[in-house]
């Protein structure tokens, strides 16, 4: 069982992340959600996702954010990996508000470290999502950082 008051920092946002997404497997299949994110938040309920096309002039593509009531991603299309990206960071934001625990700890912390702190869990939940880190890459990064991080970098020695 987690902890929630402990991990009110920046510093352990891969930690509630990686909390948040063992939670959230109950409800969303991580396979598809690693796959077509779009797709499968565009498929639930309640959470609505809404695609604006239409952007002011002083802003650029691409992007999003998140409304509590109604539950709704918004979301400024670009190119489907900055989507996907961006979906599940949004997603990350709507999991972080209506957790019973961590929304509560959220909200104890003061407006700017509260801001700091939720962005980072978002962006650690779309990133592990998109990219999970298995225990096999914990023990090789502990093992062996140099050569773990030249595979990362140049893919595995053939």
């Amino acid at each position: 069982m987690v902890d929630w008051e402990k991990h009110a920092s920046v510093e352990r946002a891969g930690e509630v992340a990686s909390a948040l997404i063992d939670e959230c497997a109950v409800t969303f299949d991580l396979g598809e959600l690693r796959s077509d994110p779009v797709t499968v938040i565009a498929d639930c309920e309640p959470l609505a996702l809404v695609f604006e096309e239409a952007l002011s002039s002083d802003r650029c593509g691409g992007g999003g954010y998140y409304r509590a009531e109604p539950p709704t991603i918004y979301l400024h299309p670009t190119i489907g990996r900055r989507d996907n990206f961006t979906v599940l960071h949004e997603l990350g934001h709507h999991l972080q508000q209506h957790h019973d625990d961590w929304a509560l700890v959220l909200l104890d912390l003061q407006i700017d470290r509260r801001r700091r702190v939720e962005e980072a869990v978002s962006n650690e939940f779309a990133a592990q999502v998109l990219m999970p880190i298995t225990d096999k890459d914990r023990e090789d990064a502990a093992v062996h950082p140099a050569a773990w991080l030249a595979c990362l970098r140049d893919g595995p020695a053939t």
